[in-house]
Formats: structure tokens, sequence, C-alpha cells
């Protein structure tokens, strides 16, 4: 039987492959690391898309699966091995990501604090040190409540 995945509206199916998928609020991201997947989203499993190592397709609720793009499977999937790795990464994008490994919220108050460039590898043991080292070299400041992080 077809490995397949359902995320959303959509579905990603292992043809002999390694692959992540990311569900976030704005869309889903599958990630091919080995092999080669099958993308389709809606009710038209005809508007499909074929993904190999190396390529990633994202889609939005009800929307066509994008065009592969290439990218770094190592680098996206970095999180299997305990690290986040940033290249350029806006800071909105970076404190999603790593929300995802701390308890409690944080919440940026400077809108165009969301758009400032990060760069970095981190070690996920310690989420608390990315929020450390991200103060270090931006011009930003967090405050830390009971529950709540608050970026400013």
């Amino acid at each position: 039987r077809p490995f397949i995945v359902l995320a959303e509206d959509g579905r990603t199916r292992a043809i002999g492959t390694q692959f992540d998928v990311d569900i976030r609020s704005e869309n889903v991201a599958v990630t091919v690391i080995e092999g080669v997947v099958s993308v389709s989203s809606g009710s038209d499993s005809s508007n499909r898309v074929i993904t190999k190592a190396n390529q990633r397709v994202r889609y939005g609720a009800y929307g066509a699966p994008s065009p592969p793009e290439s990218i770094d499977a190592e680098k996206e999937t970095a999180w299997r091995r305990g690290k986040l790795i940033f290249d350029h990464r806006t800071l909105g994008d970076v404190v999603v990501e790593i929300a995802r490994y701390r308890s409690g919220r944080i919440i940026i108050l400077n809108e165009g604090l969301r758009s400032l460039p990060v760069t970095g590898v981190f070690d996920l043991t310690d989420p608390e040190s990315i929020l450390r080292t991200i103060e270090e070299t931006l011009p930003v400041q967090f405050t830390h409540l009971p529950f709540v992080t608050v970026l400013r």
C-alpha cells in the first residue's frame, strides 16, 4: 500500500523516499530529502506535482501546489539533528520556528522587526539561548513574563 500523508487539503504520496511535511498557518511545505514524492492538493488529484530530493513544494488551503523549488534539504531539516539553521530568514519566521521548541508564546510588538534578517546555526537543546543570541546581535529587546515573551 502506498504511504500517503494528508495535511490540510493536500496529500503527499511517497514513491520510495524520505520527506518532511511542515504545516504552517499560511501553507504546507513538503521537503524531499531523498527519492521522489507526488504532491497534490484540493479535490482534483490531477493537480499533482512530482518533487525530487533537494526540492520543496508549497500549497495553501484549496490551492494548487507550487512548482518545485530547489533547496538544501539537509539544512531545511536540521531540526532532525537537533539544530536550527537560518540563512537570511526573517525574524518573524525565526520566532515562529523557535516557538515550536519552547513553552509559552512569543509576541513581536513592533511589526517592523519581523523583517530583520537572521543568520546562524542554533542548538535546539536550549531554545532560550537562541533568543539571547538574537537579542545580542539584533536591535531588539526581549521581556520575559510568565507564559509569554515580548519582543520589542
